[in-house]
């Protein structure tokens, strides 16, 4: 199941080639940029994903596995540390 009480944004690119070349017959090439923050306004971290998509001469087709890259923000670690009562150590101290 999905996480709930959130909310994204995206972002996406995608390169189509339609003529033949190579071995190809059709490919497609996309980006992806998603920012994710929860209802009260915490940044989860944006995630990055890059994908192919080549349908073959022979129409075979594969998808090659996506690479995706995820950062979770220094505010999430806080706020997720705050509700526990503890501080993780990449977050400076309040004075």
């Amino acid at each position: 199941m999905r996480r709930q009480n959130q909310h994204h944004a995206g972002l996406g690119l995608e390169f189509r080639t339609m003529n033949p070349w190579w071995i190809s017959r059709e490919t497609h090439t996309r980006i992806d940029l998603v920012e994710r923050d929860n209802l009260d306004l915490i940044n989860l971290g944006p995630r990055v994903s890059f994908n192919t998509w080549w349908k073959l001469k022979n129409y075979r087709a594969f998808y090659a596995i996506s690479i995706t890259a995820h950062r979770t923000s220094t505010i999430a670690k806080w706020a997720t540390a705050r509700r526990s009562n503890a501080r993780p150590s990449s977050v400076p101290s309040s004075p």
